[in-house]
């Protein structure tokens, strides 16, 4: 989550209102895409996710992003 907060405060000194909608519209579309997955796959999803390195990380970031954007 701090890689995420840190990540965050740098990409909003250096971008402009024309590159931060598509953004937040991206973590939307993920965010959805992310329901729509683990309504399929069900209790499954919900067992592989917590496990895996790389979604702890993802999380993590997209957490801290989303922490500094709102």
């Amino acid at each position: 989550m701090i890689i995420g907060i840190i990540s965050g405060f740098f990409v909003l000194q250096n971008i402009g209102d024309e590159w931060l909608k598509p953004m937040i519209g991206l973590i939307v579309l993920i965010m959805i895409a992310l329901n729509l997955i683990w309504q399929k796959l069900g209790v499954r999803f919900n067992e592989m996710l917590p496990n895996s390195f790389l979604f702890i990380v993802f999380i993590g970031v997209l957490g801290g992003l989303n922490l500094i954007f709102n």
